[in-house]
């Protein structure tokens, strides 16, 4: 989140390119919230030192209680019926 905005994804150079180019005065952390914990994120080194990356892993019964909770269940199930279509016709 940044300017009070979520950032959805986004690849460790997109992320360089679009906001590390601000001149922050300190260190900065990110935290991403994802499902999975293969999912890549790199920075390159001239950040090493500058900026400190906190994976936040979701699991799919908080994933749900959050979607009930912003009433989006209904959204959910039909993308979900999207999903498991693309996946049949592969």
């Amino acid at each position: 989140m940044i300017d009070e905005k979520i950032i959805r994804n986004c690849s460790g150079s997109e992320f360089e390119k679009t906001y590390l180019s601000k001149n922050f005065k300190s260190k900065i952390t990110i935290y991403r919230v994802v499902d999975s914990r293969h999912q890549n994120f790199k920075l390159s080194k001239l950040y090493k030192d500058k900026v400190e990356i906190i994976n936040v892993i979701t699991a799919p019964e908080i994933e749900i209680l959050i979607i009930n909770n912003e009433n989006k269940y209904a959204s959910f199930k039909k993308s979900e019926k999207k999903q498991v279509n693309i996946v049949r016709n592969i």
